[in-house]
């Protein structure tokens, strides 16, 4: 009588099985560690208030501000799109300087305040309370801008600008 003996190749194969297994659990903790990563140290959008230079505010809005500029207060939010605004003071005198550095060469309206008051206004940002205002809006490819200038102060003068684009 022959005594049955189990053959080895079931356990190789379990072994073969349990490595492939591993292998696969090592390679999806190092893609998903790898994806932490990257998108942890490449921010993906970005939210800014009040960090804007003056230089990068002037590159935003198109224009150089005058040397008297004072009061800056910026918001940028983007991701392909973007979405700012922007808001100082500058002396009623600097104006026509300021004006003619953008892109806002047309003439400026004095009716119907462009602005109205949104849930998400940051405590700076007040262009529909200009009792006496100019304005005016630019559109390019890609991009439109609204200028907005509180003249209610004869002296200084508060503007405001916002811009979306691609």
């Amino acid at each position: 009588m022959a005594t049955e003996q189990t053959s080895p190749e079931p356990r190789r194969w379990r072994r073969w099985v349990l490595g492939g297994l591993s292998l696969l659990l090592v390679g999806c903790v190092v893609v998903v560690g790898l994806g932490v990563w990257f998108f942890n140290r490449f921010e993906m959008g970005s939210t800014v208030e009040d960090q804007l230079s003056r230089e990068q505010v002037e590159r935003l809005i198109e224009a150089k501000l005058p040397p008297a500029t004072r009061d800056i207060h910026s918001y940028y939010t983007g991701f392909q799109d973007y979405f700012a605004q922007v808001r100082f003071e500058i002396p009623a005198a600097d104006l026509p300087q300021f004006l003619a550095s953008s892109a806002f060469t047309q003439t400026l309206s004095i009716v119907d305040n462009p602005f109205s008051p949104g849930s998400n206004d940051r405590g700076w940002w007040r262009p529909y309370e200009a009792k006496r205002f100019q304005w005016g809006k630019s559109t390019k490819v890609g991009k439109t801008s609204v200028l907005l200038i509180d003249i209610t102060d004869s002296n200084r003068y508060i503007v405001y600008w916002q811009g979306t684009g691609t």
